[in-house]
């Protein structure tokens, strides 16, 4: 019985680190809106990093994501026909998420 338990003890202190190191992204929530506060659909929000480049489209609800993202900085550009673009740049820290409006 005391040989089962050390087994078992040894199993779960080997996969301990595992289940931490699994944390190692970043995510990047968002709304755009326009001056007035109205929502916007339909924008493209494009983000840039040293990976490489991802686009997504905000919701009816003028809302974008992007998940899942390597610790680092990012640069993001925020452009509709009809608005002037906007960029900013964003900082990623693993097992944070950054939530910025436009």
């Amino acid at each position: 019985m005391k040989r089962h338990l050390a087994v078992a003890l040894g199993a779960l202190l080997l996969a301990a680190p595992g289940a931490f190191a699994q944390i190692r992204t970043g995510n990047i929530y968002g709304t755009v809106a326009d001056a007035q506060g109205g929502v916007l659909p339909g924008v493209t929000v494009t983000l840039s990093g040293e990976l490489g480049t991802r686009t997504a489209v905000s919701s009816s609800q003028g809302e974008f994501r992007f998940l899942a993202l390597d610790s680092g900085r990012y640069t993001l550009n925020v452009t509709l026909a009809g608005f002037a673009t906007t960029t900013r740049e964003v900082v990623v820290t693993a097992g944070e998420n950054v939530n910025l409006p436009f």
